[in-house]
């Protein structure tokens, strides 16, 4: 068995085979030889810091652009659990497509539940709140907590403008 604390070299090779990504600095894993395969396997692994991932923010119609916007992603491991944070915030060359929004993981996900929260705010007027769904195993999409329920695209549930942003935040097991 070995665990380095902090890891010295964040990319460990065992075996030539396999490769294992740590957070430098932070990241831990603690492997054990498999002395029937010849290969050492990762038994634990904890990320430690967020690490940063843009992810693909796209429509059921036609595709919306961030233009000067921002998107910004972040997740971190614990084992083959994923917690991750999604910020979108959009600025005066943002366009917002049609349809339904989605947007991506940074990984697959075992299962397709509802998998997340979501927070709205439609800049100095008022603020939503929703969940998110997979729809595939990388992609999620957003749904207005309102009564009824309703897939958030462009106009739903507000019309979209400069300084409005979301943020989906929630946790998930890797595939």
């Amino acid at each position: 068995q070995c665990s380095c604390l902090p890891c010295p070299n964040p990319t460990a090779t065992m075996s030539g085979a396999t490769t294992i990504s740590l957070a430098p600095g932070i990241g831990t894993a603690i492997l054990v030889y498999d002395a029937t395969t010849a290969r050492w396997r990762v038994v634990a692994h904890e990320q430690g810091d967020w690490i940063a991932y843009t992810p693909a923010w796209t429509a059921r119609g036609t595709a919306p652009a961030i233009g000067n916007g921002t998107i910004t992603g972040r997740y971190r491991l614990a084992g083959k659990t994923v917690q991750y944070d999604i910020n979108v915030t959009f600025g005066s060359t943002s366009t917002f497509g049609t349809g339904n929004y989605f947007l991506s993981l940074p990984f697959s996900s075992v299962s397709l539940t509802a998998i997340g929260s979501l927070w709205m705010l439609d800049a100095g007027t008022g603020q939503y709140i929703g969940v998110v769904r997979l729809i595939t195993a990388t992609t999620i999409e957003l749904h207005n907590a309102g009564s009824p329920a309703t897939q958030v695209g462009q106009l739903v549930p507000i019309t979209w403008a400069t300084s409005d942003q979301f943020n989906v935040s929630g946790t998930f097991e890797i595939a």
